[in-house]
């Protein structure tokens, strides 16, 4: 199986700014994490990054790399910030139709470390709705190819979440859970990881 890490953002878009946060550094981070679980646990074929650096790609252009890769699986990971401090909680999403992304998403979900589940957020969420955020995360994962889930891992303008997301053991807890979204792409395609 091949997997596409997309980290969001990257200089000189910074993405979502809050309580010592920024964006385009967290993802950028949690997507090494990720990328490295995968090489030491071997569970898959190949894993690429869209971005090592801190450089921002145009959609189309991590579009073009998931699809030159061959991508079985795309999780796009971005980071929550918005004016309602109270908002809070990991959300995934996926594009309507994407069968095996509804799927992964709701297996990250589950799988979300406790202080980013939310009963009302932490579901996996069809990017249906002409509202700005929900035109920017279809704007992320069409060019991408399916399955693809964009994993929005808390509200850095909420305190508590911007504190568990400061947190190396939520952090692998975030890592964890994509994880297992992506083994849940896995057998859901019938495969077995290695090709």
């Amino acid at each position: 199986m091949r997997l596409v890490i997309d980290p969001g953002h990257g200089a000189p878009d910074s993405g979502t700014v809050h309580n010592g946060i920024v964006e385009k550094d967290l993802t950028l981070e949690l997507g090494f994490q990720l990328e490295d679980v995968i090489l030491k646990t071997r569970w898959f074929y190949d894993v690429k990054m869209t971005r090592r650096v801190d450089r921002n790609l145009r959609n189309a252009e991590a579009g073009k790399i998931a699809h030159d890769h061959q991508a079985d699986l795309v999780i796009s990971i971005h980071v929550n910030g918005v004016v309602n401090p109270q908002a809070r909680g990991l959300e995934v999403y996926h594009l309507s139709g994407d069968v095996v992304g509804r799927e992964v998403a709701d297996a990250i979900c589950r799988a979300a470390p406790a202080p980013l589940r939310h009963p009302t957020r932490t579901v996996g969420k069809a990017a249906i709705g002409e509202e700005p955020h929900l035109r920017n995360i279809r704007a992320v994962l069409t060019p991408m190819p399916r399955p693809s889930v964009l994993v929005e891992v808390g509200f850095c303008s909420n305190p508590q979440d911007a504190a568990a997301l400061k947190s190396d053991v939520v952090q692998r807890g975030i890592v964890a859970a994509m994880l297992c979204g992506a083994l849940e792409a896995q057998r859901r395609m019938g495969m077995n990881g290695k090709g």
